[in-house]
């Protein structure tokens, strides 16, 4: 089923309400009551999801590594000017917390704390 759109919802919503609407009207048509066909929507949706996950897991593997590309370059930026703002003031919690982590190993015989408290 061919939609168009570039987008995977799109076709997802389409994929999923067709087979959703296929399903009712098979089993309406047959003579059943709108609760009964309500209760055999909620069965229909199963088949429905699993026709329309293609679509995205389609969509997801294409696209894959320019969204992977994309986030290591805001990462890299993010990290970028979190340096040029806080950089020395960085370095300066980041040794308090090494030296903070080297006095609990000395007290704790060598067990990082956030461990520590799960042994004693």
């Amino acid at each position: 089923m061919e939609t168009g759109s570039d987008d995977p919802w799109d076709s997802f919503d389409e994929r999923f309400w067709d087979s959703l609407i296929e399903g009712a009207v098979r089993h309406h048509g047959e003579g059943v009551t709108v609760e009964q066909v309500k209760e055999l929507l909620g069965e229909a949706i199963s088949p429905a999801i699993e026709a329309a996950s293609d679509v995205i897991t389609g969509a997801l593997h294409k696209k894959q590594q320019r969204m992977l590309r994309e986030d290591r370059r805001n990462d890299a930026g993010f990290r970028r000017r979190l340096r040029k703002r806080w950089g020395r003031r960085l370095d300066r919690l980041y040794a308090v917390i090494v030296a903070a982590e080297e006095i609990g190993r000395a007290t704790t015989g060598g067990i990082p704390m956030r461990h520590y408290g799960l042994i004693r």
